[in-house]
């Protein structure tokens, strides 16, 4: 999947750019209306007005795509089943996580402190006509440092799961960083469909509007943190990224699968081999298969991996011998396991850090985390 020629379009805070809104007098949080605007901001159910804009492909052509969708029957039906596909994978509707009547997404952000010394921004980046709902978080002391993370979520989760809990923002203070998180096409109050292709390009958007020196946050550092599904989003997406020279990289994967199909074959063929083997042809078919691994194997910046191994404390690990299942992703099945165990994979830039915690339990070590990443930054 080859992003083409993408670009962002300042639309919005008068013709400032977002790296001035950040610092001195016009600084978003130095305003008087503050705390108002952003309770006006967070009790909105839908999108706000798009700040940004991202462009990958025109108007018409998007308008051709959609016309030709109709009028070829098998091409409609092709991308319907991959828009389903695409719900299950994410699970932006299913009803366990997300009944989007009891506007739950709405509900947690309305319960996010914002007298804390964290200062947060709600925005919208509207790429290639979808609506992606995000949040910019802060402290005004690093707000100037040029040091971003950018945060991509599981299946099944909320933004605002993370906006409103502890953990975010403990991570962001042991990496002295500032952060941007989002809502994938279809998830919360994001627009759009879950396609693969979707997804990638939303993260690609947030990347770009971090890097971006004349119109966006003008990063000097970059941290791409994601958690299972969202370190699958975040190697997909920058496959084809063109890295700036200018600017330090480092990759987070905590507890994220190798490879899509195997992952869905392993999960399901606990119930059914057969529906397991199925579901697995499909995901590669309808061209959903996220091969982390080998997204993995071809990034040549510094990457930290982390999986559930049998270790007491954090432990940089040499070999796949502790990995082990976290609760959901098997150690088989494990970005980890997989990376360790392939001979032909450069680990000069990779470091693999075996933790107690299960798939969906908080960090508990951040420090050690944080510490390697900054030896990378640093490098």
């Amino acid at each position: 999947m080859h992003i083409k020629s993408p670009s962002i379009n300042f639309t919005s805070h008068n013709n400032i750019p977002l790296k001035d809104i950040l610092k001195g007098d016009r600084a978003f949080y130095k305003q008087a209306d503050y705390l108002q605007k952003t309770q006006n901001d967070f009790a909105s159910k839908s999108c706000l007005p798009a700040s940004f804009e991202f462009r990958t492909e025109t108007r018409t052509l998007r308008t051709l795509k959609k016309v030709f969708s109709v009028i070829i029957f098998p091409i409609g039906i092709y991308k319907l089943i991959q828009v389903i596909a695409g719900k299950l994978i994410v699970q932006s509707s299913s009803p366990a996580m997300l009944d989007r009547s009891a506007d739950l997404h709405n509900q947690i952000r309305n319960q996010i402190n914002l007298e804390s010394e964290f200062k947060y921004k709600r925005f919208t980046m509207d790429v290639d006509g979808y609506q992606i709902d995000a949040t910019l978080v802060g402290r005004a002391s690093t707000f100037d440092n040029g040091r971003w993370t950018l945060s991509t979520l599981g299946n099944a989760d909320l933004c605002e799961n993370s906006l409103a809990g502890p953990e975010f923002r403990k991570m962001l203070s042991e990496l002295n960083s500032n952060g941007i998180i989002f809502n994938y096409p279809d998830v919360g109050s994001s627009t759009g469909l879950p396609n693969r292709k979707s997804i990638a390009k939303a993260y690609t958007a947030m990347l770009n509007l971090i890097e971006d020196k004349n119109k966006g946050a003008a990063a000097k550092e970059v941290i791409g943190w994601g958690h299972s599904l969202g370190g699958a989003v975040q190697g997909d997406s920058i496959r084809s990224h063109k890295f700036k020279d200018d600017i330090k990289y480092v990759f987070v994967k905590r507890q994220t699968f190798d490879e899509l199909s195997r992952t869905i074959t392993d999960l399901i063929s606990k119930s059914s081999k057969a529906a397991g083997t199925a579901l697995s042809f499909l995901t590669r078919i309808l061209r959903w298969n996220q091969n982390t691994q080998k997204y993995s194997k071809e990034l040549k910046k510094p990457e930290i991996i982390l999986q559930t191994a049998e270790v007491s404390d954090y432990e940089i690990l040499i070999d796949s011998s502790k990995i082990m299942s976290d609760g959901v992703i098997s150690a088989d099945v494990s970005l980890a396991k997989s990376l360790l165990d392939d001979t032909s994979c450069d680990k000069a830039n990779k470091v693999f850090i075996g933790i107690p915690e299960g798939h969906n339990d908080p960090i508990v070590n951040m420090p050690f985390i944080a510490k390697h990443i900054e030896k990378m930054l640093k490098a």
